[in-house]
């Protein structure tokens, strides 16, 4: 592969994923950058364990000249400035001394604010700088004592994945054309976590996707990328999911639940950060019931914090019930919705506006970006 002299003056950024729902974290970011011709912008990681960036980024419509490298080509770029990662690991090329990757500066923009928390932990000490997803992130880091008040990792940005929500960029009308439904139904996206160990989608998940057909919605079913990762999972899930496909049944793979948040008037979920997210539109949740035990490698997991802006569920048989109710009664929770919202989330509709300011200073050109 052939590289630029870095005396070009141009900015390296490389950008790392290794899901395809982590490039989504920080695709709006890369689409802004990508046209300053000040920056030479990189795509690198790999798809689930053993693919490569190509595999990952080859599932989606990248932009023209869009760059992607492999991560043994690392170290044939003659410096990193930003190195922008959603996910919590780096690889060993970023730690080893010998390699000039080691150099860059080391973001983290989080992927995910679930109630697992797991991106509280010692590794993020590994990055320079967090761009923190909302206040109470930056509580629970300072409270775990891995972080000072003041620490100057710190960076207030929000969650960039999250803006489309709330800028008027979503057509609603469009999307239900796509995929060839009726707006005018009640319209629930199914929308479950992955957790080691944890059968619950299996289970109760199963009981209740069976039931979808039979009732009077729009019923959107999208799980974890992990659910498709046959290093993690036994069960053919595409397989299984495509039995539950019928007329107002679909089966979401796209990676970016944005879209399918921004049309749905209820979420049904569990300890998963889209539940999070979906705060920002105030509409109802149900929350299957999680065990403690299934959290019990996560340090900091919060099920009390987490599902008290819904109704909890334990067996299939009250689901049809609670979810008329659910429908009949969106403000019930409101309060505690908005109030979680505020809590967990900066610049909500302008987060890729703070983390676009953050990398412009990181790099030394100011205020002097693109809009």
């Amino acid at each position: 592969m052939w590289f630029r002299k870095k005396d070009d003056g141009k900015k390296r950024i490389v950008f790392y994923a290794v899901s395809p729902v982590k490039y989504i974290h920080f695709r709006p970011i890369h689409e802004r950058l990508r046209r300053d011709d000040r920056f030479e912008i990189y795509l690198t990681g790999h798809l689930f364990r053993h693919g490569r960036a190509a595999d990952l980024y080859a599932l989606f419509d990248l932009p023209p000249g869009a760059q992607v490298i492999e991560e043994n080509d690392l170290d044939e770029l003659p410096q990193i400035d930003l190195w922008i990662s959603a996910d919590y690991r780096l690889p060993s090329r970023l730690l080893d001394r010998r390699s000039p990757a080691r150099k860059a500066c080391k973001v983290q923009i989080f992927h995910g604010v679930s109630m697992k928390n797991g991106a509280i932990q010692e590794n993020m000490k590994r990055f320079d700088k967090l761009c923190l997803v909302g206040p109470r992130m930056k509580r629970l880091f300072i409270e775990s004592q891995l972080y000072s008040p003041d620490a100057d990792a710190f960076e207030e940005t929000g969650m960039p994945k999250t803006d489309c929500l709330l800028d008027g960029s979503l057509d609603r009308e469009v999307i239900f054309r796509k995929l060839d439904l009726q707006p005018d139904r009640p319209t629930v996206l199914f929308a479950p976590t992955w957790v080691k160990g944890s059968n619950l989608v299996d289970t109760l998940g199963m009981a209740l996707m069976r039931q979808f057909a039979s009732l009077d919605c729009n019923f959107l079913i999208k799980l974890h990328d992990s659910f498709f990762d046959p290093t993690k999972e036994t069960i053919n899930w595409q397989e299984r999911l495509e039995q539950l496909r019928s007329e107002r049944v679909r089966i979401i793979r796209d990676p970016d639940c944005c879209p399918y948040l921004f049309i749905s008037d209820l979420l049904i979920s569990d300890a998963s950060s889209i539940a999070n997210e979906f705060t920002l539109l105030d509409r109802p949740l149900i929350f299957m019931k999680v065990s403690s035990e299934i959290l019990h490698h996560y340090k900091h997991a919060d099920l009390e914090h987490g599902q008290e802006s819904g109704w909890t569920i334990s067996n299939a048989t009250e689901f049809k019930s609670l979810l008329s109710y659910a429908l009949q009664h969106p403000n019930e929770h409101s309060a505690v919705r908005r109030r979680k919202a505020q809590d967990l989330f900066y610049n909500p509709g302008k987060a890729t506006d703070a983390v676009i300011g953050f990398i412009y200073r990181a790099v030394g050109l100011g205020g002097n970006c693109l809009p």
